[in-house]
């Protein structure tokens, strides 16, 4: 309006226009206004209930349910893309078919904590559900169910980003984030404790992380300074055609631009999740203090400035001008890091309380902490009164979410570290500095003051004059007043820790190869054998009241016994006949994406497929012959295919030149043993016999039709012990590309590797091929493959796993073959991610935990019948020393959850994980346990079903049911995830339900099923999809209620 007087030549003409301009400004304002009334007069949109669902309907929301499931069992740190656009695919079906608020149900579901506990997959699924605008309306009221922590926030800012940008790449237009996300991010800083944003405030995180991307391209520059240009203006790929400067100075390029990728990966991650960025993005403004701290303002200069500011307390002068800040946290691991980790520290944090009297140090980190807070050697009787006494603590266990399985492997990991032989050695180098102290308090006592110091840092005039403090040449150090021991420290495997040469400043300088300093804490105390029995105990009673508060009394309705049945085989594996073949190569030449010419090197581009050379999916091996296949993830035990331990292992391709391969030997701690190569063709055990044995090397295809065939032969029963995983690798050293590769492991029925020499030349085997995998792809791009591993079952050393792993070599640092142990190390540490947890457990420990759960809460809930609950445990399969037909064998059970679980472990020892017929099972469980092959009705209250696969015996259940007389309730419990994979493929039988045994609760949610079928006998037989889903969108009603109640 005032440029329009200013501008006007007529004044009257510029106030009408005035006028006008500022009544149309009022009446936008005034019918945004109405509308904000009307929509606070309505309140949130009304969460919709899921009712009679169409098949249609059914099948959508069911293969959400389980494809998150799927997702979240799998993914580790982040969501793949493929599987992010599956889990969009999932989420866009739900919508269309008109249940656009079960994704979120499915999000709940995932985050509880008593369910999964999964905060990766459930902010993703409500990242797309704020990107869709069918389901915005209800996303505001269920993300406090969804975002716990600012982390949350963090991953779901993240997230949404993503989807965004991919939104915006399609249509080329920037988006605008949606209220409801301004409103989810308001809503929990609003709610923050300041505590908590301290705790997660990103501000020192972010300095630090563009501090270390600088210093990386400096290093760049200084490798390669036309690199380093383009990497400070853009990414830059870590692989493909860096430069000519050789293979050590290109694998360093690569380490930096992949740690490059890393670090701007990081502060993309932290900017999104900055608390700074969100408070200036969602206009929170309740918590006026908390924000004005976490953007770091000034404190008011006046006392209208502070009354305008809204800030707690009265005016202060003296802070006026300074910068608000928050308080640093104080957390266990912070004092941890200031103070060392001495007895001191623990003895601080372990007996450390808050305001109402309750422990600070968290339950989790105690029992993650467990072996180093014994190793303190603390007073046992301040050990029982502050740590022992916590551990069964009923409230403590259900506050931390911790569980059974979790309990019970801090105790294998305590008794796989503290052997007896390590508890002398402990003791010895206890003692020994203990004479050590006592001689320097004995001069203490003599000369007083500042003499002879007090700490490292302060070493007094002695040791001002000696170079270094009294207690040094003793082996003593002083940190925090205690003092440490430099010890040999063993590690797992044996590996002795030392002290390194050199002056010890420098990554990686002053050590020998797997040697490193190593400062302990000097034990008052030394752990006894007697002390540790104490300990297990206090497990023990942790472990049976975390299986109780898993699980509540479980009545089945029914007559006549319950039928626990444990199935040891795994799902049929996976085969390929000649039609098979072809359709495959058929499928694969339609979706294969060809790389131009022009964007890779002439090294690295594909060999050109000659005329009249065929190229089979598998090269080599005769089609028609039934052979498993093995794909990228995949395992099998060895026993489910073979019982022979003179293996041939064979390399089969079409090419123009050499294609090696390599069998490298690993202890369990990753160390290298031996390395069985073209240059190194025969391996001997350490009795002087052949384990594996090259043959000579063929250079390539005989003809266009026939293969190069080179063999490498392994006697698994000649291993010694220390061997605990056989890495497969191949190498491509020329430029040439191989047209087509395949490895195949075949029986040896000619002697195997013993009567064999090196380079010898390749003879028939007169064995069949039991396994084959293609590696043509990834030996086309050229450098080092690692597609295969053999390792031992930890709990079993005799029996052998192989494991296609061709998934994570893809993802390997290097395609350098040079460097070939690095890429072997980088891959192995992949493989057993889970340190001295994954090296301890057993692959089938969830199906035993889910039948001791099972039996403790059947026992409860069927206490009271006459003649006792009558639960009867069965174990089925085929044996390792047995004949080709499954056995049966029953297995008696205590109720003791420790106990049984070595009784079910023992029982299951003796078994292969060899694929049975589930009919064929289920008659023989019944007939072993004397519930079916009699005359006259035989009632039977239910049968409960533990095994790594959901195949549904259909048959043999009509029978027994109607021998039975009644349709009793039958229960799957997956404890692999089978259920995931073949959910369309399996049969869907009446009163038949099939759980993923992954889900912590999947014996409550077992449990809450059965009894809902049980108890309202109106709604039939529902499918076992239509109850999972029906139990999933339970989890929205307390959301439904709070939108009732606005």
């Amino acid at each position: 309006a005032v440029v329009c007087i200013a501008s006007s030549p007529a004044p009257h003409q510029a106030q009408r226009t005035y006028q006008a301009t500022t009544t149309s400004l009022i009446v936008v304002v005034n019918k945004k206004k109405k509308k904000r009334k009307e929509k606070m007069a309505t309140g949130p949109s009304a969460v919709p209930v899921l009712g009679d669902l169409t098949p249609p309907q059914l099948d959508a929301c069911a293969t959400l349910a389980y494809t998150t499931l799927k997702v979240a069992l799998s993914a580790k740190g982040k969501v793949p893309p493929e599987q992010s656009s599956l889990l969009q695919q999932c989420v866009d079906d739900v919508v269309k078919q008109g249940c656009p608020a079960f994704a979120l149900a499915v999000a709940i579901w995932l985050r509880d904590k008593k369910e999964l506990g999964n905060r990766l997959i459930s902010t993703t699924l409500l990242a797309i559900c704020v990107h869709r605008e069918a389901t915005r309306p209800f996303v505001r009221q269920a993300a406090s169910g969804v975002i716990k922590i600012p982390t949350d926030l963090t991953e779901l800012r993240n997230a949404y980003d993503q989807f965004s940008s991919e939104g915006d790449a399609k249509t080329e237009t920037k988006a605008k984030a949606p209220c409801c996300l301004k409103k989810i991010l308001g809503d929990v800083i609003d709610t923050l404790p300041e505590f908590q944003a301290a705790k997660y405030d990103s501000t020192s995180k972010i300095k630090r992380t563009k501090k270390q991307i600088k210093e990386k391209l400096e290093h760049l520059k200084k490798l390669d300074p036309d690199l380093a240009k383009q990497a400070a203006i853009a990414e830059v790929s870590a692989f493909g055609k860096l430069h000519s400067a050789g293979a050590k100075n290109e694998a360093q390029v690569q380490a930096v631009l992949k740690r490059l990728e890393e670090l701007r990966l990081k502060l993309k991650k932290l900017h999104g999740g900055d608390l700074r960025n969100m408070i200036r993005h969602s206009h929170a403004g309740k918590q006026h203090e908390l924000i004005m701290k976490v953007l770091r303002k000034r404190y008011p200069e006046t006392e209208e400035d502070f009354e305008y500011s809204h800030l707690p307390g009265d005016y202060d002068l003296a802070l006026v001008g300074s910068r608000m800040r928050l308080e640093v946290p104080e957390t266990w691991d912070r004092a941890l890091a200031e103070n060392g980790n001495t007895p001191k520290t623990w003895a601080d944090l372990l007996t450390a309380k808050d305001d109402k009297g309750r422990y600070s140090l968290p339950y989790m980190a105690m029992l993650r902490n467990l072996r180093n807070i014994l190793l303190m050697g603390l007073n046992p009787e301040f050990i029982r009164k502050h740590v022992l006494a916590r551990l069964p603590n009923r409230q403590q266990i259900q506050g931390s979410g911790q569980t059974a399985t979790s309990i019970s492997n801090t105790w294998s990991v305590l008794e796989k570290e503290f052997t007896e032989e390590m508890l002398a050695k402990h003791k010895a180098d206890s003692e020994k500095a203990l004479v050590n102290i006592m001689a320097y308090k004995s001069l203490l006592k003599r000369i007083r003051g500042p003499i002879l110091g007090t700490s490292d840092k302060v070493p007094g005039i002695v040791g001002e004059f000696l170079g270094e403090p009294v207690w040094a040449p003793c082996g003593l150090k002083k940190q925090g007043g205690c003092f440490l021991a430099l010890t040999h420290v063993e590690i797992r495997g044996g590996n002795v820790l030392a002290k390194g040469k050199g002056k010890g400043r420098g990554k990686g300088k002053g050590r020998e190869m797997g040697k490193i300093e190593k400062w302990t804490p000097v034990a008052l105390f030394p752990l006894t054998s007697e002390f540790l029995l104490e300990v297990k105990g206090a497990i023990d009673k942790a472990v049976e009241v975390a299986a109780d508060c898993a699980v509540q009394p479980f009545a089945l309705k029914g007559e006549g016994p319950v039928v626990l049945w444990m199935d040891a085989s795994n799902p049929p594996l996976p085969s390929l006949d000649a039609k098979e073949a072809i359709d495959d190569e058929e499928e694969a030449a339609k979706n294969a994406k060809v790389t131009a010419a022009s964007d890779v090197p002439d090294c690295q581009a594909p060999a050109k497929k000659v005329a009249g050379e065929p190229r089979p999916p598998l090269a080599g091996v005769e089609l028609g012959e039934r052979v498993i296949v093995s794909r990228p993830g995949d395992e099998c035990e060895l026993a489910e295919i073979t019982s022979h331990r003179h293996l041939n292992l064979e390399l089969i391709y079409f090419a123009d030149s050499y294609q090696d391969y390599n069998i490298q030997a690993l202890d369990p701690t990753g160390k290298q043993l031996w390395n069985a190569t073209f240059s190194n063709t025969q391996i001997r055990n350490k009795d002087n016999v052949n384990c594996v044995v090259h043959c000579r090397d063929i250079c390539s295809n005989p003809s266009p039709t026939e293969p190069a065939r080179r063999t490498c032969h392994v006697d698994l029963e000649s291993m010694d012990e220390n061997v605990f995983a056989l890495m497969i690798t191949s190498q491509n050293f020329t430029s040439a590309r191989p047209r087509a590769v395949s490895v195949a492991l075949r029986e040896c029925h000619n002697g195997g590797a013993g009567p064999l020499q090196g380079n010898h030349q390749p003879h028939d085997c007169k064995g069949d091929i039991i396994l084959a995998q293609d590696i043509t792809g990834p030996l086309m791009n050229g450098g080092t493959v690692i597609y295969a591993v053999l390792h031992r079952e930890v709990t079993d050393p005799d029996s052998w796993t192989f494991r296609n792993i061709l998934d994570l070599s893809l993802s390997a640092e290097t395609r350098v073959a040079s460097q070939l142990n690095q890429a072997v190390a980088v891959v192995f540490r992949r493989v057993f991610a889970e340190g001295a947890t994954q090296s301890i457990m057993d692959a089938n420990r969830t199906g035993y935990v889910r039948t001791c759960q099972l039996f403790k809460a059947l026992s409860e809930g069927r206490r009271g019948r006459e003649g006792g609950p009558d639960i009867r445990v069965v174990l089925t399969g085929v044996k390792k020393k047995g004949g080709p037909e499954p056995e049966a064998e029953v297995v008696e059970l205590t109720g003791k959850y420790d106990q049984d679980l070595a009784r079910l472990a023992k029982a299951r020892k003796g078994f292969t994980s060899k694929a049975v017929d589930a009919d064929a099972g289920l008659r023989l469980a019944l007939a072993t346990v004397g519930c079916a092959g009699g005359e006259g009705k035989q009632p039977l209250a239910g049968v409960m079903r533990i095994a790594a696969n959901a195949l549904m015996p259909s048959k043999a259940l009509d029978e027994s049911r109607t021998q039975a007389g009644c349709a009793y309730p039958y229960c799957v419990i997956d404890n692999r995830g089978h259920i995931l994979e073949a959910r369309k493929e399996i049969p869907a039988v009446k009163g038949a339900l099939v759980v993923p045994g992954q889900i912590e609760s999947s014996v409550s949610l077992l449990r809450n099923i059965v009894q809902s079928m049980e108890s309202d006998p109106t709604q039939g037989n529902p499918s076992s999809d239509e109850l999972l889903v029906h139990y999933v969108d339970g989890f929205l009603n307390q959301f439904r209620k709070t939108a009732e109640k606005s």
